[in-house]
């Protein structure tokens, strides 16, 4: 406000000062404001709101959330506003919300992408049509696990929390794809998105790719033999200690009757 006030008390000092500023008095300085006055109070039909309530996705009575993130007290203002031209739909950030979430559920929609959504528990909750396409599958199969139709490994990693996103090239159902996983941790999510590749030549790097998962997989399932192996040979060995025992405690007791 005091860089305002000096502005005007400096261009004043520099405006010429007139001799007589009574010679003024003949300028018409009145203002009317009757027609903006009557757009504000024009009466507005219930017809006219239900139509903007409508526009907003409103229609509901339980969508009227009367935030006043608006600017106006409750959602009935602002549809009234909007009937009488003095506001825009546009400015209800719940509309705005709801409209960018059906844009991005739009481009999923439409994603060339084969894109798929999991539960904590790795249920498949959402897929789109590439998806669909890709593993030959419909909604039918929601709620099933995501195994049930696809190698589960990267998404375990995921939930086991040793990664934070997964990359490989895998084979299924005669086709060769690309997955990307990634965790959404304030949502409990997982997102895979997947690219058919089975047309695509794989360049060195690709291949060095599915080479270190081949070798890994590999180290995995020696380590899991091995462990098997001998907690095996562990078993084995308690229970052949165990039999021994009660052989001999048979021969000694058969024995003392003799």
């Amino acid at each position: 406000v005091l860089a305002r006030k000096n502005r005007v008390i400096d261009y004043a000092k520099k405006a010429p000062v007139h001799p007589d500023p009574l010679d003024y008095e003949d300028v018409n300085s009145s203002g009317s404001f009757s027609d903006a006055e009557a757009v504000y109070l024009a009466p507005v039909d219930e017809d006219a709101i239900n139509s903007v309530y409508e526009k907003t996705g409103k229609s509901n009575p339980l969508l009227r959330l009367n935030c006043g993130a608006c600017g106006y007290e409750s959602c009935r203002d602002n549809a009234i506003a909007v009937a009488r031209g003095l506001a825009e739909p546009e400015m209800c950030m719940p509309y705005m919300r709801r409209l960018a979430q059906q844009r991005t559920d739009k481009i999923i929609e439409t994603s060339p992408t084969a894109i798929v959504i999991l539960d904590e528990e790795l249920n498949m909750i959402s897929m789109n049509p590439a998806f669909k396409k890709m593993f030959m599958c419909n909604n039918e199969i929601l709620g099933r696990k995501i195994s049930y139709l696809i190698d589960s490994e990267g998404f375990e990693k995921l939930v086991a929390g040793t990664t934070d996103t997964y990359r490989s090239i895998k084979s299924k159902y005669g086709k060769r794809y690309h997955e990307v996983l990634y965790a959404l941790p304030q949502e409990h999510q997982y997102v895979g998105l997947f690219t058919d590749i089975s047309q695509v030549r794989l360049d060195s790097d690709q291949l060095g790719l599915i080479k270190r998962q081949t070798v890994e997989q590999a180290k995995e399932l020696l380590a899991h033999q091995i462990k098997f192996s001998q907690e095996m040979a562990h078993y084995l060995g308690k229970s052949t200690a165990q039999n021994e025992e009660m052989v001999k405690q048979l021969i000694d007791f058969y024995e003392s009757e003799k």
